[in-house]
């Protein structure tokens, strides 16, 4: 399943497993493995199976950065919920001058794609490594179902902060006028010490001394059948038992997801109708 809006023609290439709706409404079950994503790639990030903690793959390998904040490696069979990866290109290096913040890199990074004028290729692959202060990372606890929404399970995050901290940012920068039922809009990173002892999703850091790669790339975004087929039968649910609208939006997006011209905002469009019919209160649930 492929977003006409996000994709084009290649000189780099970022392939992301699931939509991010799909994520934040709980879905934390496998639906592909670090050694399917994550071969041949330049680097990328995801969760682990069940929200087991985050990803981080660069340099040829990949890490898991569980709730005691320490790396271990994430071997090729493990599953993951959602992921992101490059296949890269041809890079631009950018020495960072001390004190950047995170903001800021986000900003230059959203800048040089309008520098190179390549509307073509607006999202953006991004290695940055060296020496920072002030950085805040976290993780989180495993899940059991049934899941909670992401955004209680990130109440209780674990946090991890560091006055000074050497190691590889890596992540992905899509535009901010992305629909942020699909992909995560502006700068997401994940990162990894030097020494391989920390890691995990980056809150905010600053730069002491740094240096930043990007890979201009267009994107593909896939959503296997099995989730497909989850978002038909909850579908269904909705078109017996919802209100009227909701009913007839059910229907229509059913229509969508069985033919071949469906996308993956369909498919986000249909996690997000079923969430809300589950936490309409005026409506009884079979």
């Amino acid at each position: 399943m492929f977003d006409p809006h996000l994709v084009t023609a290649a000189h780099g290439h970022v392939h992301q497993i699931d939509v991010v709706t799909d994520l934040l409404h709980g879905n934390y079950d496998s639906i592909t493995t670090v050694g399917d994503v994550f071969s041949n790639t330049v680097l990328g990030l995801g969760v682990a199976d069940r929200l087991d903690g985050e990803i981080v793959s660069v340099d040829g390998q990949t890490w898991r950065i569980p709730a005691s904040g320490v790396p271990v490696i994430a071997e090729p069979d493990l599953g993951m919920p959602f992921a992101i990866s490059a296949e890269g290109g041809t890079s631009i290096n950018i020495e960072l001058a001390p004190g950047t913040t995170q903001d800021q890199i986000a900003t230059i990074v959203e800048q040089e794609i309008h520098r190179q004028h390549d509307n073509l290729h607006p999202i953006a692959a991004v290695k940055l490594d060296g020496t920072f202060t002030d950085v805040l990372l976290r993780t989180e606890h495993r899940q059991d179902p049934p899941f909670q929404h992401l955004d209680n399970v990130l109440r209780r995050e674990v946090q991890f902060s560091f006055d000074t901290w050497q190691g590889t940012f890596v992540g992905f920068s899509f535009p901010q006028t992305n629909n942020d039922q699909i992909a995560i809009p502006g700068l997401h990173l994940h990162a990894i010490s030097r020494d391989r002892t920390s890691g995990g999703h980056s809150h905010r850091a600053t730069t002491d001394i740094a240096q930043l790669r990007i890979w201009l790339d267009d994107v593909d975004i896939a959503v296997p059948q099995s989730r497909v087929t989850h978002a038909l039968d909850v579908l269904r649910k909705v078109a017996e038992h919802g209100g009227p609208q909701q009913r007839q939006q059910a229907v229509n997006l059913m229509e969508l997801l069985q033919s071949a011209n469906s996308t993956a905002d369909d498919f986000a469009q249909a996690i997000a109708l079923h969430d809300a019919y589950l936490h309409d209160p005026y409506l009884e649930k079979p």
